[in-house]
């Protein structure tokens, strides 16, 4: 799969999975004819492994003070699985 259908195909998915259940079939009409068969696999496989049907949250705003024995000085980076601090050992 090349770059760019890889990137189509994400965004696609991405955007089915903001929409209700209910009308994900009409929304789909709006995406490229060649992903759409791949999409809904996409979206059943995620329906059958209970993936939509969790509550997804957003990371907080704001900064922890500390983690464990480490005072937390700033945020370098956050993403899907997690964030990533900048800490000064408290001791």
């Amino acid at each position: 799969m090349s770059r760019t259908r890889y990137q189509r195909l994400r965004a696609a998915y991405l955007a089915m999975l903001r929409v209700e259940t209910a009308a994900r079939e009409e929304a789909l009409r709006g995406v490229d004819s060649d992903l759409q068969d791949e999409v809904r696999t996409m979206l059943a496989g995620a329906a059958e492994d209970g993936i939509l049907d969790r509550t997804l949250h957003a990371p907080a705003d704001h900064l922890p003070t500390t983690i464990g024995p480490y005072r937390v000085t700033a945020r370098l980076g956050r993403g899907g699985m997690g964030e990533v601090f900048l800490a000064e050992q408290a001791g």
